[in-house]
């Protein structure tokens, strides 16, 4: 009965942490969301996929990915974040990086070793950045 309480007791501690945890985190917003996008150190999308982003010269994109013009409104926002938190659910031979993801992966950046590449903010970020482009 005690051990019972108490492992009650611990969890509704935990879920007391964790729904303040979240109540502090901010919302997602496009603007940042943009910027890791085109940012060369952070989420670098652009590198593979050509993105309408004002004021970026139009060489400034890869095309190895498809393009992501109007991705807002072909994917919903639970499909984009699959696709950058583990491509590898949607297409295991892809060559797109688990932006959260950092275990099961080979040939890591050594700064990435066991850490990932974006935070669960910064994956809402650039979600809600990609739902604008409809």
């Amino acid at each position: 009965m005690v051990r019972q309480h108490h492992c009650r007791h611990v969890c509704l501690i935990a879920l007391g942490a964790l729904s303040t945890w979240h109540a502090l985190a901010s919302p997602p917003d496009a603007e940042r969301g943009r910027a890791l996008a085109s940012d060369p150190r952070r989420g670098n999308c652009v590198i593979c996929h050509s993105i309408p982003i004002a004021g970026m010269p139009p060489d400034a994109f890869g095309n190895l990915g498809p393009s992501l013009n109007g991705v807002g409104s072909r994917l919903t926002p639970e499909a984009l974040r699959q696709r950058i938190v583990d491509p590898r659910i949607v297409s295991p031979e892809t060559i797109m990086p688990a932006y959260s993801v950092f275990t099961g992966l080979y040939r890591v950046q050594q700064a990435y070793v066991g850490k990932p590449i974006l935070t669960p903010e910064e994956v809402d970020d650039v979600v809600a950045f990609l739902m604008t482009l409809k």
